[in-house]
């Protein structure tokens, strides 16, 4: 399974980042990258446009990049304290591999009780297969009853060893 944070700063004037590059020419080559191989996906972030105001153009062509490329945008509540879904997790539209996605204040605040944050958090289970298991041979020796000169040997042995292979 492969996890993917991305996180897209707002455009402004003074970071000259404009949305239709994004969805031009960005979007459609990130994704491009990750239709093309079977393992299994998450894409989870933060693109800071109104992903919830369907009839924009803009969410017109993240949405059409997305169904183009085989995927999926979970998240279908806002996201945002002013009410828009900023936020993203994105599977392939073949797959069932996160559930119980829930959109939450995550009731972070600083020390004065004021809040400090303009994000919900968004959680999901993610099936994920569990990793076999990695089996090694230790081989050891008693400190105490150690032959100096086999040691030695040993030692000399396997690093010549070592360095034959490669």
């Amino acid at each position: 399974m492969q996890l993917v944070v991305i996180y897209r700063p707002p455009p402004s004037k003074q970071n000259g980042l404009k949305t239709a590059t994004f969805l031009e020419d960005e979007w459609p080559l990130f994704l491009s990258n990750f239709s093309t191989n079977d393992r299994k996906l998450i894409l989870v972030g933060d693109l800071n446009f109104h992903l919830d105001n369907v009839a924009n153009h803009d969410t017109i062509k993240f949405n059409s990049t997305l169904q183009s490329c085989g995927m999926r945008q979970h998240v279908n509540e806002p996201t945002h304290v002013a009410g828009h879904t900023l936020d993203v997790l994105i599977t392939r539209d073949t797959d069932s591999i996160v559930s119980n996605i829930s959109v939450s204040d995550p009731g972070i605040s600083d020390g004065s009780g004021k809040t400090s944050r303009d994000h919900y958090a968004v959680t999901f289970l993610a099936a994920a297969a569990k990793p076999a298991p990695i089996r090694k041979t230790l081989t050891y020796r008693k400190t105490k009853s150690i032959d100096v000169g086999d040691f030695r040997r040993d030692r000399l042995y396997n690093h010549q060893n070592h360095c034959k292979k490669h």
